[in-house]
């Protein structure tokens, strides 16, 4: 069974915020507390198939042993099943995140860059690639219009560069047509 209504939303928190002393003080006086946020809250994707809407959704954990590849065929739908546990074979992606869960080190996760009939992604060039790091920020991408996938242009490559394992939750919306 397909799914029948479904709906994404993705956002981005930022805040940013230190201790200064006073201009011209350098004693232990009491510091000035600065702070900034953002918060961007990322229109959400309704379902269906046109701009700005999505009829398929992937998220599942996946654990990459260490100085190890994944790659997820995207087109076929046979690698990254739907919320349910269907096939789910996109033709657009509307919207992608990575993320470490667990496990990793310092030599981070790279995201893109597959040897064969690589995805794009959102990347000006098939040859891009993203790190993403333990407790840094996700990898995330998207557009209302959706970045198309084909038979030749299939393939997402999630890289485990460091000596430990790690889990990354891949959550990815976009359309089957």
């Amino acid at each position: 069974m397909a799914m029948s209504d479904g709906r994404v939303t993705a956002s981005t928190n930022l805040s940013a915020s230190g201790t200064y002393p006073p201009q011209g003080v350098t004693t232990a006086l009491r510091s000035n507390r600065i702070s900034q946020a953002a918060n961007v809250d990322v229109a959400a994707l309704a379902y269906g198939t046109s701009s700005g809407q999505v009829d398929l959704i992937t998220c599942s954990d996946r654990t990459i042993n260490a100085t190890s590849t994944a790659t997820y065929d995207l087109y076929t739908g046979t690698d990254l099943k739907d919320l349910s546990g269907l096939t789910c074979a996109f033709r657009k992606v509307k919207l992608i995140q990575v993320n470490i869960i667990s496990g990793g080190d310092a030599s981070g996760v790279r995201i893109g860059g597959a040897a064969a009939n690589t995805w794009a992604a959102f990347f000006a060039d098939a040859t891009d690639k993203s790190l993403i790091f333990p407790s840094g920020p996700p990898f995330l991408q998207g557009s209302p219009a959706g970045a198309a996938v084909g038979s030749s242009t299939k393939n997402l490559l999630v890289e485990n560069l460091g000596a430990v394992a790690v889990t990354v939750r891949i959550t990815i919306a976009g359309t089957s047509v």
